[in-house]
C-alpha cells in the first residue's frame, strides 16, 4: 500500500495515518508458476495533509488601539493555497492573512484563526485560537453625513460615538487637514478648496491602569470644485 502494509483480496479497505504520496501496487496471480502467472498494476495515491494555523500569541492592548493580528506562520506541508478567516470574537471579522482590528471595549475576546488549503477534500483546514485582553481606555469615533462633497458645503461631523473610561469625554479636539481646527462634539465644517483632506479626531479622557488618556480616529474626505457661473454680455 505504499506504507509498509500488504493486504489480500480483490477489493480491500486501508487506513493512511499520515498524509503524502504513496505508491500502490496490485499483483493479480492465478497461483500457477509459469511465467506470466502474474500481473501488476501500478497507481498513486495522494493522501491530503491537513494545513496549521498559527494565529500567534495572546495579546495584551487597550480599547481603540489598533492590534495587528499575524496568521503569516500558517503552512500547509502540500504547498496548497491558503484562505485565512478570523473571528475576532465581537462580531468582527476578516479574510486578510495579517489584519489590523480595534476593540471599542474592555473584555476577553477569543480570537479564531481557521486556515483551509484549496484541496477540496476533507480535513482541509485547521483551527488556531488565541486570547485579547483588552483594558479600558477612550475610544475615539465620528462619523460624517457625506464623504464627498462640493468646495463651501458644510459637512457634519459627529463624534457622539466616542467612548470614555467614566462614560464623559473631556474634550474633543478637530483637525480638518486644511489648516483649520476645531473643538467639539458635533461640528459643522466646509472645505474651501478642492482635494483630499484627512480630517483627525483626538479624545482626551480619564487616565486610568496603563492605557493612554488619548485616542484619536481619521477619516478621508474628499472635496469636489463646486459650479461656477459664467455669462457674457453682447456686443
Amino acid at each position: 500500500m505504499g506504507d509498509g502494509t500488504i493486504l489480500n483480496g480483490s477489493k480491500i479497505h486501508h487506513l493512511y495515518n499520515e498524509g503524502g504520496i504513496y505508491p500502490v501496487r496490485l499483483v493479480a496471480s492465478d497461483g500457477k508458476d509459469f511465467s506470466n502467472s502474474e500481473s501488476s498494476d501500478n497507481l498513486i495515491i495522494h493522501i491530503n495533509r491537513p494545513p496549521v494555523a498559527r494565529a500567534g500569541a495572546n495579546i495584551n492592548s487597550c480599547a481603540g488601539r489598533v492590534i495587528l493580528f499575524n496568521g503569516s506562520d500558517s503552512y500547509d506541508e502540500d504547498n496548497d493555497l491558503l484562505k485565512y478567516y478570523w473571528d475576532f470574537g465581537d462580531s468582527s471579522y476578516s479574510d486578510e492573512i495579517s489584519p489590523v482590528h480595534r476593540y471599542k471595549k474592555k473584555g476577553l475576546y477569543r480570537v479564531r484563526l481557521k486556515v483551509t488549503d484549496n484541496s477540496g477534500l476533507e480535513g482541509n483546514e485547521s483551527i488556531d485560537d488565541i486570547l485579547v485582553t483588552i483594558l479600558d481606555s477612550p475610544v475615539a469615533y465620528f462619523t460624517a453625513d457625506k464623504q464627498t462633497t462640493c468646495i463651501n458645503m458644510p459637512v457634519k461631523f459627529d463624534a457622539s460615538g466616542s467612548t470614555d473610561i467614566d462614560g464623559v469625554v473631556n474634550a474633543f479636539l478637530w483637525n480638518f487637514g486644511d489648516g483649520k481646527t476645531g473643538s467639539g462634539e458635533k461640528i459643522l465644517h466646509s472645505f474651501d478648496n478642492p482635494g483630499v483632506y484627512k480630517v483627525q479626531l483626538k479624545i482626551i479622557g480619564n487616565e486610568q491602569n496603563t492605557c493612554k488618556n488619548i485616542d484619536y480616529y481619521e477619516m478621508e474626505i474628499k472635496v469636489n470644485d463646486g459650479p461656477k457661473a459664467v455669462f457674457s454680455i453682447p456686443q
